[in-house]
């Protein structure tokens, strides 16, 4: 849900004497992250998410539900939402609803967005026999928790960072897997494309194409592959 992802609106109502205390030891040094043990997955795998991503984008829900894996497990439920008897078409949806009629107004198309993002990840990890992405990363010991908690990172190499969230904005600069504090998510162009809107070191503001960031707290989707093909089989809730 939108509420997993900590934005900084209140925060920037304040001075910027106080948007500096959030920087890295009050510099402007780029902060880097580091991935737990990456996972790299073989072509099978790489065309299994490639065709959900496309089924996402067209939004076919028959296509998503017949690759969810009768197994399919929810962990770290926070919210307490996964109950006993649910089947497992039942536990997916608590993580992306995607009949958009079960949404308000405000939260159409929440449900395709969220599960895109998460199959954009570039980057994946072996948990327990299932291949989940995002992978962990790593902050250095010297960052302020705030990145955590309120940030997130470019998933990438040369990453554009763009003056407004379109691929017309002008070029501020290209990052490599650095970490940035949120100010906005989910900013759709009018190409439908979706962009987060971040605070760089130096205090400026700037929008990076979602699919290239990801979130210190975002959840987790994993796949496995049963009698022979690949399924969705589990999902790791957001949250620390």
């Amino acid at each position: 849900m939108l509420s997993s992802y900590p934005l900084l609106s209140e925060e920037l109502a304040e001075s910027n004497s106080q948007m500096a205390t959030l920087r890295l030891n009050n510099s402007t040094k780029p902060v880097l992250v580091g991935y737990e043990k990456p996972y790299k997955p073989n072509q099978s795998l790489k065309n299994f998410i490639k065709s959900l991503k496309k089924a996402a984008k067209q939004k076919n829900q028959n296509f998503i539900l017949s690759k969810i894996s009768e197994k399919f497990t929810y962990t770290r439920d926070f919210g307490g939402m996964i109950t006993a008897n649910m089947n497992h078409l039942e536990r997916f949806e608590q993580a992306y609803t995607l009949d958009n009629s079960k949404l308000s107004e405000e939260y159409q198309n929440h449900g395709w967005e969220s599960l895109l993002s998460d199959l954009s990840a570039n980057k994946h990890q072996l948990i327990d026999g299932h291949i989940c992405a995002p992978a962990e990363v790593k902050l250095p010991d010297n960052v302020n928790d705030y990145y955590y908690f309120r940030g997130g990172y470019i998933d990438g190499y040369n990453v554009y960072i763009r003056s407004k969230p379109s691929a017309e904005g002008a070029l501020i600069t290209k990052m490599d897997y650095q970490a940035l504090l949120v100010v906005d998510a989910f900013i759709e162009d009018e190409k439908g494309r979706l962009w987060v809107k971040v605070l760089l070191p130096d205090n400026r503001m700037a929008y990076v194409a979602a699919k290239y960031f990801s979130y210190f707290l975002q959840p987790k989707l994993c796949f496995q592959k049963i009698k022979g093909n690949w399924a969705i089989s589990m999902y790791v809730g957001g949250g620390d």
